[in-house]
């Protein structure tokens, strides 16, 4: 969530160091979210399925990059305001990971092994 909040506030910042600076935040935030859910992935899936997860996982996400650019293009071409479109896909993004909050994603810790129905290990 704090990464979809972080690409609004960018959307409207007009002095370039601070735009570097939750920029950097951003990224920060991004890597963080691979190293858990890289780490959530080998802690929960079986050892041998785990290359075939990993490798289902990145042809997903690698995959939605150049969607997610030529979608991004055309919206910013139709509306001509690029912060527009920063602010609506960080919105986006914030309310996703809200409601992601609520499904088995959200509560993954509960599913490592020896976690007890809290999520405590």
């Amino acid at each position: 969530m704090a990464q979809g909040l972080l690409s609004v506030v960018f959307a409207f910042l007009t002095n370039f160091w601070f735009a570097v600076i939750v920029w950097a935040l951003f990224g920060g935030l991004g890597v963080l979210f691979n190293i858990n859910s890289g780490s959530l992935r080998q802690a929960i899936v079986p050892n041998e399925l785990l290359g075939r997860v990993i490798s289902v996982a990145g042809v997903i996400a690698w995959s939605a990059i150049p969607l997610g650019t030529l979608l991004g293009g055309i919206a910013i071409e139709q509306s001509g305001d690029v912060g527009l479109v920063y602010a609506a896909i960080g919105v986006a993004t914030t309310l996703i990971a809200f409601a992601f909050r609520f499904t088995a994603i959200g509560n993954a810790d509960r599913y490592l092994p020896g976690a007890d129905s809290n999520g405590a290990i």
